[in-house]
């Protein structure tokens, strides 16, 4: 018999909780059930990450916010991104920003 590989969702969050929920929920909802979901908060200073710790099929994880100075936000996404992928079982992995459905 044929298993369906895990699928790993990596979903980066900074201050983006106007989304969150939607975000996650599309994410739960998706036709392909073997799935692990993984929220990855980067120190946000509005309820993001209390409103992911509200979801109890998925993993989630609050970081401090890297006191380097980037113009660019990619890079504190990427951190985001890497830590949620050295926490993922996934055969699969699949980036998804939180503001994203």
């Amino acid at each position: 018999m044929y298993k369906k590989p895990l699928v790993s969702i990596l979903i980066a969050s900074y201050n983006k909780e106007k989304y969150v929920k939607r975000c996650i929920t599309s994410s739960l909802n998706q036709t392909y059930k073997n799935l692990e979901i993984i929220f990855v908060d980067d120190g946000s200073k509005d309820n993001s990450y209390q409103i992911a710790k509200k979801f109890k099929k998925i993993k989630v994880y609050k970081k401090k916010r890297n006191k380097f100075k980037s113009k660019f936000n990619t890079f504190f996404q990427i951190n985001n991104y890497l830590y949620g992928f050295k926490k993922s079982k996934g055969k699969i992995l699949t980036f998804l920003d939180s503001d994203d459905f």
